[in-house]
């Protein structure tokens, strides 16, 4: 018979482990003896650097956790998501981003008795869109909201869930591909958006 080792005690889980291993005949029957401990070690198996997300851009991550006792539940509870986007209790993280920024926040999740934390890190970056495809764009007229790149558009204009002319002036005005008119003056001193 071998001595007990922890081979199997490597993953994630803890508790299990093989006590002995032993052949009962050559080229036959195997036998083993596992012993089982304590196995409901809460693991949160999300690493802690996000994957990245675009201003604007429909955004969704399942964030993960391993040897519970069932049902895990999630909160976000010290700093916070990027706006536009939430996370459900069941670890959802989604939406569309309203900003750019590094953004970091803790999350709890609790399945039973057991309770991890983890506080991850989320970059959102701004889009890169060439001329051409927004005047692309610009060209169809205005519209709903519904694709990634209307959205973004809409979101760094007016912000007013429908994708329009004051959108594409104003990313024309960021981007330089345009100096401000004095309507967009006057306008701004007035504080109203285009």
């Amino acid at each position: 018979m071998e001595q007990p080792n922890d081979l199997l005690n490597t993953g994630l889980c803890s508790g299990l482990r093989v006590d002995s291993v032993s052949q009962v005949a050559p080229n036959g029957t195997m036998g083993l003896v596992l012993g089982l401990g304590r196995a409901d070690s809460l693991v949160i198996t999300t690493a802690a650097q996000l994957v990245g997300g675009q201003w604007g851009y429909a955004y969704s991550l399942a964030l993960g956790a391993s040897c519970g006792t069932g049902s895990f539940s999630w909160v976000a509870d010290s700093g916070s998501t990027p706006r536009g986007l939430t996370l459900t209790s069941a670890g959802l993280l989604s939406g569309a981003p309203t900003d750019t920024g590094t953004y970091a926040f803790r999350t709890t999740v609790t399945s039973g008795t057991s309770t991890a934390r983890r506080t991850f890190t989320l970059r959102v970056s701004e889009p890169v869109l060439t001329l051409q495809q927004v005047l692309a764009l610009a060209f169809q007229g205005p519209g709903a909201t519904t694709d990634d790149q209307r959205r973004y558009l809409d979101v760094q204009g007016n912000a007013n869930g429908t994708f329009d002319l004051g959108d594409v002036l104003r990313w024309l005005e960021r981007t330089g591909n345009v100096a401000a008119t004095p309507a967009l003056l006057r306008m701004r001193k007035q504080g109203l958006k285009p």
